[in-house]
């Protein structure tokens, strides 16, 4: 069998590469974290035992509790009687009433130590070493502790005594450790290798402890007086750990760094950056129970194998962390050591593995309770060890559309919710969330107006500058807002001047009446086929003309009596015959009409020259007669309210260099937003840029998110699941096939055996 599905437990078999020469410093270092570990001194009642409230008497002769809670793994009921059998009410007799008092505070203390740690520490004390030590005082310490269950039968008032099912019997450890350490003496053990009783009866016990202290002057050994009590001693197993590993421990890194031996290493390379989801494609972190971004980045940091702290309060999902972790590694091909002084922590992750479906890649050696003695307990552990190597045939890989499906999704999502964070405005000032979210708040108060700047190049400020100007419009009259729903919008003007005003009251005059004056002129001459006089457009005034002219020059030319030998006659009168094939009509007065249209069109370019540096591009100086006439008008009607109208001119010219005079123009059309120009201008922007954000990675409506949300929490699910069976199908792949394998023959033998020794021992002997 490969080495590698050996277990090592630091004691089954020595290292074959010399161990490595110990520093001083750490060497000191150990030498502390044992003296922390492990307390020898008088203060630890294992070493200098002093009766207190907890202690229970126990009314029986120590060879009988031999026999009963070592040999026969039995029990013993107390009654008040044992407590005090001369009384004729023993219940009411203060000595059992104090007995009952003590094993009720036993048992409290028991459970405490039970929930919190798991770990045994009611143990019943048979034969005493009364010794000196090298100081000089006298003490008194037990040398057999047996770990036992007590319980308290109120109905029938009597307790039950009997051998606990979670750890064998053994030989004071805080005691042998002190006098193997500080006197060289070897107090002599309680079972062989093989789990087998050395000694027949507590009495050969306690003669080879003799034979082990004869050399010591003052020593003695007693063998009555059992008792019941609480005794720690649960941290000796990692002194003893030290002292058989010290080597190893001094080859790894970060013990020699706590140690003081060398620098703590640090992290190599650069620390990971960017977003988890790239970091971590999906499936290629086994995660067995749901985890949140920092559970994720602390799995994905046990993955790669790093050393880190994890810390946090109660409920911040350690556990589910642990959990994951556990579930990665195994999937690596990795062995696990998980370890916690609270019970309730290693069931915690227990459970979870069990829930994940990973139970038979656990094995707990602290979960037996339920055990009825010690040896159901040893062959709880064995069984289960042999049931997990007997487990289900390996499974087939999991699915692998399953995560690319995810993935597809999870990408989706990722980019929507990119694409709401995506920064927006000249230097990122804003985003497309806060874009969406600001316009929905100020929905009430929109009005949908075209021509708002996109917000890509726009400043924090921008938007400042643009309500500031709301705020001026707010503050004029409804009837000065009012003009702007026409043609005064389009004013230039931004200051008031009376001489300028009556420049154009006479260019407007002159405009509102051209229609008249050239309806009069162009009506007589403009057929039924052509457009009428209004339609005309300066241009077409001017052309007219010219073709009037060319008719006038015609009746000069056919006046004369040499006409016939002008040639230019001859080319007037093909230029009438086209002018009256294209629908125009003669007058013989088309000279004078020519003069009337050339007036008129010269009075129409000087009041354009004038409303042109009133009113800029927006004059129509190549719009038909009608509609020129008609501007003209309505700009006569207000042309008293020019100051007023300049005002708001200016403030609309303000705004034109921001982007934003056609929107506030649009905005002034609307009699219902005059005096809250200020947060309709806001809400309007909000929109515009809302509308503009809802495009590309965001054009989703709500139900097609919500469905991508739901799509993506049910693969999600069902990549917990797959992960499981991911990690379920690597380690039934990784472990040895079958029990039957010649390398498992000591388990084999361990779980058909009556007696079984430790289980180290038994653990140690096996792969």
């Amino acid at each position: 069998m490969a080495d590698d599905l050996l277990v090592d437990f630091g004691s089954r078999r020595p290292s074959a590469a010399p161990a490595p020469p110990l520093s001083e410093a750490f060497r000191l270092r150990t030498e502390r974290w044992k003296r922390e570990l492990l307390d020898v001194t008088r203060r630890n009642r294992g070493i200098n035992y002093r009766p207190t409230r907890t202690t229970l008497d126990v009314p029986a002769l120590p060879a009988d509790l031999w026999d009963l809670l070592l040999v026969n793994e039995g029990a013993i009921t107390l009654e008040a009687r044992n407590f005090a059998p001369d009384a004729p009410r023993p219940f009411a007799d203060p000595r059992a009433v104090e007995a009952f008092a003590s094993a009720a505070r036993l048992i409290e203390r028991a459970r405490l130590a039970d929930r919190e740690q798991g770990i045994q520490v009611l143990f019943a004390a048979l034969g005493w070493l009364n010794w000196r030590d090298s100081e000089g005082h006298q003490l008194r310490s037990p040398l057999v502790l047996v770990p036992v269950d007590l319980a308290y039968n109120r109905q029938d008032r009597e307790l039950i005594l009997q051998a606990a099912a979670d750890d064998p019997p053994e030989v004071n450890p805080s005691l042998a450790y002190l006098l193997q350490a500080q006197y060289g003496v070897t107090l002599p053990g309680l079972e062989d290798a093989e789990g087998e009783p050395i000694h027949a009866s507590l009495a050969a016990f306690l003669d080879a402890v003799r034979s082990a202290i004869a050399r010591q002057d003052g020593w003695f050994v007693e063998g009555d007086g059992p008792v019941v009590d609480v005794f720690a001693f649960a941290k000796l197993a990692m002194v003893e750990e030290i002292d058989r590993s010290i080597h190893r421990l001094a080859a790894h890194p970060l013990l020699r760094a706590l140690a003081g031996d060398e620098p703590l290493p640090q992290p190599t390379g650069e620390p990971p950056s960017g977003p988890l989801d790239l970091r971590y494609p999906p499936g290629s972190l086994r995660l067995v129970v749901d985890a949140d971004a920092y559970q994720l980045e602390a799995v994905g940091m046990a993955a790669a194998g790093q050393s880190f702290v994890i810390e946090g309060p109660p409920g911040t999902g350690k556990s589910q962390t642990i959990t994951n972790i556990i579930a990665e590694l195994l999937a690596q091909g990795r062995r696990v050591l998980f370890v916690a002084e609270k019970r309730v922590a290693r069931e915690v992750v227990l459970e979870n593995l069990a829930k994940a479906g990973l139970a038979e890649a656990c094995l707990h050696l602290a979960a037996n309770a339920g055990a009825r003695s010690r040896a159901d307990a040893k062959a709880q552990v064995i069984k289960e060890i042999v049931a997990t190597l007997d487990a289900g045939s390996p499974l087939p890989p999991p699915d692998a559309a399953l995560p690319q499906r995810y993935g597809e999704i999870r990408e989706r999502l990722n980019a929507y919710a990119e694409a709401l964070a995506r920064p927006l405005g000249d230097g990122g000032w804003t985003s497309a969330y806060d874009v969406i979210g600001t316009a929905i708040q100020l929905a009430a108060d929109r009005r949908d107006v075209a021509d708002i700047p996109s917000i890509d190049s726009l400043s924090r400020f921008w938007l400042d500058d643009v309500l500031d100007e709301g705020k001026s419009l707010d503050a004029c009259k409804p009837a000065g807002l009012a003009l702007m729903a026409g043609p005064w919008s389009a004013l230039r003007w931004t200051s008031f001047d009376p001489g300028r005003q009556a420049k154009l009251r006479a260019a407007l005059e002159t405009l509102a009446s051209t229609r008249e004056r050239i309806e009069t002129v162009a009506g007589p001459v403009l057929g039924p086929t052509l457009p009428p006089p209004a339609a005309l457009t300066p241009g077409a005034v001017g052309d007219l003309a010219s073709r009037l002219e060319g008719v006038a020059l015609y009746r000069r030319k056919s006046g004369s009596f040499l006409r016939f030998l002008d040639p230019g006659f001859y080319a007037s009168r093909r230029y009438l015959k086209q002018y009256l094939a294209a629908g125009y009509r003669e007058t013989h007065t088309e000279a004078s009409l020519a003069a009337a249209l050339r007036d008129a069109e010269a009075a129409l370019a000087g009041a354009f020259a004038v409303a042109a540096d009133a009113f800029g591009p927006a004059a129509p100086s190549a719009a038909p007669i009608g509609e020129i006439s008609a501007w003209a008008s309505a700009l006569l009607l207000d042309i008293d309210a020019l100051p007023v109208a300049t005002e708001i001119a200016a403030v609309l010219a303000r705004l034109e260099t921001l982007g934003m005079r056609p929107a506030a123009i649009a905005l002034l059309a609307d009699p219902s937003t005059h005096g809250q120009l200020e947060a309709v201008m806001r809400a309007s922007i909000y929109a515009a840029w809302a509308r503009h954000a809802l495009q590309g990675d965001l054009a989703l409506s709500p139900d097609q998110h919500q469905r991508l949300v739901d799509s993506f929490a049910r693969l999600d699910s069902e990549m917990i699941g797959w992960a499981r069976s991911a990690v379920l199908a690597e380690v039934r792949a990784r472990r040895p096939r079958s029990v039957n394998n010649a390398i498992m023959a000591p388990l084999v033998k361990y779980a058909r055996a009556k007696r079984r020794p430790a289980l180290r021992t038994m653990l140690g002997n096996a792969r």
